[in-house]
């Protein structure tokens, strides 16, 4: 079952809805541990992060819950995935006020590791090194003829991979 909001339009899908093999991890998301605009100008070299966009929902409480996103590579569907998906889009969180959605959320899961495998392996290194990736603990990159991502995470019943 695909979760397309026909309304929104757009040649493309949403983070590789489309993808062709299911089920699989698409791609996934890193948290700006610096501003985006920042990003954007460190990251430059290597990649072009896209525009940056503003968005905010209310909360089950009625409050304001504002972040920035740049996932312009992300929004065209499975096949335009940058890197085949093992690029993440990113997100900033630091123009919310409100405490970080992942700080009021039931707890379960834990992410402990996410690997991804692709035949240019230095050159999706060199990308994710630009982005910041590399201080993110849980991403090691491989080198592999078929692209893909997996992740390790700690259940309350152990640990699974994806």
């Amino acid at each position: 079952m695909k979760a397309l909001d026909p309304a929104q339009g757009g040649e493309g899908r949403w983070i590789g809805i489309d993808c062709p093999k299911k089920p699989c991890l698409a791609t996934f998301c890193v948290r700006a541990d610096r501003g985006l605009d920042e990003i954007a100008r460190l990251a430059s070299k290597h990649y072009d992060i896209g525009s940056i966009k503003d968005f905010s929902r209310e909360n089950t409480e009625g409050k304001t819950l504002r972040w920035r996103l740049a996932a312009d590579h992300h929004s065209l569907g499975y096949e335009k995935l940058p890197f085949q998906g093992l690029v993440p889009f990113i997100v900033d969180w630091s123009v919310n006020a409100l405490a970080h959605p992942s700080d009021i959320s039931p707890k379960g899961c834990r992410l402990v590791e996410l690997r991804a495998y692709h035949p240019k392996a230095s050159e999706l290194q060199k990308v994710l090194d630009a982005l910041n990736v590399k201080g993110v603990t849980v991403v090691s990159v491989e080198s592999s003829e078929t692209p893909r991502l997996e992740a390790v995470l700690d259940c309350p019943k152990g640990q699974v991979k994806i």
